[in-house]
């Protein structure tokens, strides 16, 4: 198995220019200018013909140029102009315009063809932000912050009272393990959804998914721990086939795991021994990477490369460290957490 068959190895972003930096790397990311720009708010790639396209606010400018800033062309101009996003399939771009009547336009990748999509009464904005969730064991309160800890706000009440642990975060869905259903929790900028996914006479522990396909994989895999067998396990999804469980790796009664698809790591804290330990996909080169008080939930920053866990013994934190279990330090003081994600804000109207 390969990692991301990506043709530019790289994370574009905005910053009164657009930038990137070389990812994966696991070292500090040093970002590099692709292109000038004027107060630029919406950025979105196409892969299939290495194109970057960015909008700017005060220009009301829709900017194309090649992945390493050559051939910048202006495809469209419009109202002030704020969020962006690509139809990769039917070669269209979608956009927001920010003016007393906002809008969602669409038009072609050369900028033929606008046409208005939504007419809105109020301003549209990009609303897209990323967030730090977590399981409070004790209220069975799903809640999320910044990265730093502050603007603390509660998403929603699970009622599943000192039996909720597992979370797993996808964009702005995160599906949690509420004793014995699953149930996903939708969060936008105006309102909170929730669904059950499953049902199961047994008490669940923890539930991530790892759709491989996103990440230009072959086939996808569900992993779970198997706290009272000592080991995590993984089976095919989908599959047209009765799904077949297979052991990756032996564990001291795990408890919380996450998935790095890029590096191809599994990671998992175990309770009692307080350790976050790591394998491959493959189940080699297994290892400890920290040890710490009592532990239960974990996640990953894909990006910015850190583990977020939590303590759940003597201490009750939520603390972070470098994936090599380096630089630990405390998130957020005195909080009973069990499971733990990190997801994003998806766009309000």
């Amino acid at each position: 198995m390969t990692g991301p068959k990506l043709k530019e190895s790289a994370i574009l972003f905005e910053r009164n220019d657009i930038l990137r930096f070389r990812y994966p790397s696991e070292q500090p990311y040093v970002s590099e200018t692709v292109t000038k720009a004027d107060k630029p708010v919406g950025v979105a790639i196409d892969q299939l013909y290495s194109h970057v396209y960015l909008t700017e606010y005060g220009t009301g400018k829709l900017y194309r140029c090649n992945l390493d800033g050559s051939n910048k062309i202006v495809v469209l101009q419009d109202d002030p102009l704020y969020a962006i996003t690509l139809d990769n399939s039917n070669r269209w771009m979608y956009y927001s315009t920010y003016t007393t009547n906002g809008n969602i336009k669409k038009a072609r990748l050369n900028g033929t063809e606008k046409q208005t999509i939504i007419n809105s009464p109020h301003r549209i904005y990009d609303a897209t932000g990323n967030q730090l969730y977590w399981m409070e064991y004790n209220s069975g309160d799903l809640k999320s912050s910044t990265f730093n800890g502050e603007n603390e706000i509660k998403v929603v009440g699970t009622n599943a009272v000192s039996t909720n642990i597992g979370i797993h975060v996808y964009g702005s869905n995160i599906i949690c393990a509420t004793k014995t259903t699953i149930i996903n929790v939708t969060v936008s900028t105006t309102s909170t959804t929730t669904n059950i996914l499953h049902s199961d006479p047994e008490r669940i522990f923890s539930v991530i998914v790892l759709n491989e396909k996103y990440c230009d994989y072959k086939n996808g895999y569900i992993y779970f721990k198997r706290h009272d067998l000592n080991v995590i396990s993984r089976f095919r999804y989908p599959s047209d086939k009765s799904y077949k469980e297979e052991d990756v790796t032996t564990a001291e009664q795990p408890i919380s795991l996450v998935i790095d698809p890029v590096y191809e790591h599994v990671y998992w804290t175990e309770r009692y021994t307080g350790k976050i330990c790591r394998c491959n996909f493959n189940r080699l080169n297994k290892a400890c990477i920290l040890k710490d008080d009592r532990l239960y939930g974990i996640t990953l920053d894909n990006r910015y490369r850190w583990l977020y866990y939590s303590t759940f013994g003597t201490t009750r934190k939520i603390r972070k460290a470098r994936l090599n279990g380096s630089e630990n330090q405390t998130v957020i003081e005195s909080v009973e957490v069990t499971g733990l994600g990190i997801g994003m804000l998806s766009l309000g109207l």
